[in-house]
């Protein structure tokens, strides 16, 4: 679980980082023409198709996280111990 936590810590830096030379490139070329449609549309995707993935595997973590505990007090109750 601590593995996917650092991927998705480094995924979602790397997108914001992604995004932020989007958003450089998009002032960048504001600045010469007011026709930019597609300035920095590469950074702009990969950007948020990485924090899209970052999300997905930080929902992965917690759906882990309670499923695990859900099944541990599930088998201490069946546990004849108690």
């Amino acid at each position: 679980m601590k593995i996917l936590l650092i991927l998705s810590v480094l995924l979602a830096g790397t997108g914001t980082l992604f995004l932020h030379w989007y958003d450089q490139a998009q002032q960048a070329c504001d600045q010469i023409s007011d026709q930019c449609a597609d300035a920095g549309f590469a950074w702009e995707a990969s950007g948020k198709l990485l924090l899209i993935a970052a999300s997905l595997i930080l929902l992965t973590l917690v759906i882990l996280y309670f499923f695990r505990g859900w099944k541990k007090r599930i088998n201490q109750e069946k546990s004849p111990d108690n």
